[in-house]
């Protein structure tokens, strides 16, 4: 087994992607089990700079609902690497593919923490970036109910490889990408809300409100389309208007209309309160 920074002993790949390969690993200093993701082809020194002041401000977010940032650095071999608390349960994608589409009470309890955690990120100047299904992890019993992943890391690895095309227009997933991110402009917090609207409206109804044959027609849809109605789906979905009404306000195509994390989390704790 390698021993990374005469610290961190990889144990077993638990992930593998087009810019990092995560591992389970074992922190010889403080004994415990954590996940280390080790960057790959990363040559730029200017980019590592860039992604190391990230990482510091992610490291000071100390939130229940998000992924702890423990240390971060280069080996003497010169491998970039990242560690992580480790996570035990599974994707909120991995519930809905399990499960198909949720009920109002389950969207609720995973919509009130993704709210605050985005609340808190917002408040300390770093936005997400990429909010969708694949970076909500469901945490097992004990503890929170779960946690954002790759909070403020998909852009910036995006960046670093060599791997990925750096168009801003193909960066992230189209099925969760704002209008004014399809356009070109820089990302800002109504861009991870109106994310989170379309992750809300997929829970609800068991499918993305803007589909289609390839990217180009998807984010079409995103920047002209009017957010399908939960009545006239087939078959139709039942939601309170107030829930209802939550979603469309996240899902409006200007960003300045779009509320706030803090706002979102106070009224679903309401509707929580209220069932």
């Amino acid at each position: 087994m390698q021993t990374l920074a005469n610290r961190y002993r990889l144990e077993e790949t638990i992930g593998e992607g087009a810019v990092a390969t995560v591992f389970r690993a074992f922190d010889l200093v403080v004994e415990r089990d954590v996940a280390v993701k080790v960057l790959k082809d990363v040559q730029d020194e200017m980019d590592i700079a860039r992604l190391w002041v990230e990482l510091r401000s992610l490291q000071r977010l100390r939130h229940p609902y998000i992924v702890r940032t423990l240390d971060f650095g280069r080996s003497v071999k010169g491998l970039h690497y990242i560690v992580m608390e480790l996570l035990s349960g599974r994707t909120l994608r991995a519930r809905m593919e399990g499960h198909g589409r949720m009920g109002v009470p389950a969207t609720v309890k995973v919509l009130q923490p993704v709210f605050e955690a985005l609340d808190a990120c917002h408040f300390s100047g770093i936005i997400h970036r990429d909010v969708k299904p694949e970076n909500v992890f469901l945490t097992e019993a004990g503890g929170p109910p779960l946690k954002l992943i790759d909070f403020g890391m998909a852009k910036i690895l995006h960046d670093l490889s060599p791997a990925v095309t750096t168009d801003p227009f193909t960066f992230g997933t189209p099925e969760y990408m704002a209008p004014e991110r399809i356009k070109g402009h820089r990302p800002t917090p109504a861009s991870d809300i109106y994310a989170a609207g379309l992750m809300a409206f997929e829970m609800l109804a068991g499918h993305r409100p803007f589909t289609g044959t390839d990217p180009d027609e998807i984010m079409r849809h995103q920047l002209h389309e009017a957010l399908p109605r939960f009545s006239e789906l087939d078959p139709p979905v039942s939601v309170p208007r107030e829930l209802r009404e939550i979603i469309r306000g996240c899902l409006r195509k200007q960003p300045l209309q779009r509320p706030r994390a803090a706002d979102l989390a106070t009224e679903m704790q309401s509707i929580l309160d209220a069932q």
